[in-house]
């Protein structure tokens, strides 16, 4: 039987440990902003920055307001498996930081809240 994307890899049985090489090369992104869509069983992680002008410039056709435009960076599609282990990933990893940061996820502006 095939191994269905996103499942553990494994020989008759026995677990095959993944090992991240220590000289990873390469480039870093930076984004500030995050997209996420899902369709079927994937999901699509789409990676921008958004650089504030120096003079707000866009106007918004919806509204007549100013708008500030995020260039796309990245995009990364994971299978919802994979998706699962990355919120885990995530929050584990946030919550260590926020305890030796000495702070906690109550402090932190929540999305959407106005700064």
């Amino acid at each position: 039987m095939a191994r269905k994307v996103g499942e553990p890899a494994s020989q008759k049985g026995v677990p095959i440990s993944l090992k991240w090489p220590e000289d990873i090369d390469l480039p870093t992104v930076y984004a500030n902003q995050l997209a996420i869509s899902y369709t079927g069983q994937d999901f699509y992680l789409v990676f921008g920055e958004a650089v504030p002008p120096t003079a707000v410039s866009h106007s918004d056709s919806a509204g007549g307001g100013k708008s500030i435009i995020i260039k796309p960076v990245v995009r990364v599609a994971v299978s919802h498996q994979s998706m699962l282990r990355i919120v885990d990933a995530i929050t584990k990893n946030f919550a260590e930081f926020m305890k030796k940061a000495g702070g906690s996820e109550a402090q932190l502006p929540r999305v959407g809240d106005a700064p």
